[in-house]
């Protein structure tokens, strides 16, 4: 059976990736997991205005990247028995049975957070679930991936992540920046905090060199 094809154009995910770091940046959330955010309104973006059913998932996830020493970079909690907890976990996006990562432009931060030189390079994570490695210890290459779902942990997030209506907000914010290429986006807009703050966003420029 042919693989479907892939959920998003590069420059699609760019755009969205782009959206949503602003819109985090902005929120000055300083988040310790911030691919909940990404996962969330990554996917909300993509039934809004692509009109894909998409399923965010929480759990284990491990990524091998180009950087000079051909590291892994682990998401995990190794102490826990499902290999995630809420200590330890990340979240990415399954769409058309691919999967989907918004925080992958940021791989680079999260190896130098890990105390590595983080020389990675700032790419699009969208691969066909097919394509997964079947351990940790298999990835060879540079965009191999292994993901462990963690459904009661997925649960758990889902349910705190959308009962603060904070979040809600930034999502609705960014999903309504948003613009389809070819459409123009606007470079600039406003979003306004429950204390009446207003903060103005310009759009991020930071640009993706490829897939993984």
């Amino acid at each position: 059976m042919p693989i479907a094809r892939p959920p998003l154009p590069l420059t699609d995910y760019q755009r969205i990736f782009r959206v949503l770091k602003t819109v985090l940046d902005a929120a000055d959330a300083n988040p310790a997991h911030p691919s909940v955010f990404f996962s969330m309104a990554g996917a909300y973006l993509i039934e809004q205005h692509y009109k894909k059913r998409c399923q965010p998932v929480a759990g284990a996830a491990f990524f091998r990247v180009d950087d000079d020493a051909g590291a892994v970079l682990p998401f995990a909690d190794k102490d826990h028995e499902d290999l995630s907890s809420d200590k330890g976990f990340h979240c990415w996006i399954m769409c058309d049975d691919y999967i989907l990562d918004f925080t992958a432009p940021l791989f680079r931060e999260s190896l130098q957070a890990l105390g590595s030189a983080g020389s990675c390079s700032r790419k699009m994570f969208q691969k066909p679930r097919s394509a997964m490695s079947d351990s940790p210890l298999l990835m060879h290459e540079p965009g191999d991936f292994h993901m462990l779902p963690n459904v009661d942990l997925t649960r758990k997030i889902l349910s705190e992540f959308f009962a603060n209506e904070r979040n809600n907000d930034l999502v609705k914010t960014c999903a309504h920046w948003y613009r389809k290429p070819p459409k123009d986006i606007l470079r600039q807009a406003t979003m306004t905090s429950n204390d009446g703050t207003v903060s103005h966003l310009t759009l991020s420029s930071l640009s993706l060199v490829g897939a993984w």
